[in-house]
């Protein structure tokens, strides 16, 4: 039984914590993004030209967070399937 709770934390629990974190990341990289007028600290701006590069990286690290939560709740959703319908032949 111990692997089996093991296995479910591998499979499920761990990608979705992940991806959590990824997500949390994502988020923290857009809000925390340096202004792109001269108000605020000085030397705190952007380089020339990376302002769409910076909300790039962070909207891409919000896709990859979301796209691991959706193949960890189908592979999840899959799995629990199968199990039902093997436990009810």
């Amino acid at each position: 039984m111990s692997g089996d709770r093991v296995r479910a934390f591998l499979g499920v629990w761990a990608p979705l914590l992940v991806a959590g974190f990824l997500a949390a990341v994502a988020v923290s990289f857009l809000l925390t993004a340096p202004p792109t007028s001269d108000e605020g600290w000085p030397g705190r701006r952007f380089p020339p030209g990376w302002e769409a590069t910076w909300y790039l990286c962070g909207v891409g690290l919000f896709g990859v967070a979301a796209l691991l939560v959706l193949s960890t709740l189908g592979r999840y959703r899959k799995a629990r399937l199968t199990a039902q319908e093997e436990r009810g032949k």
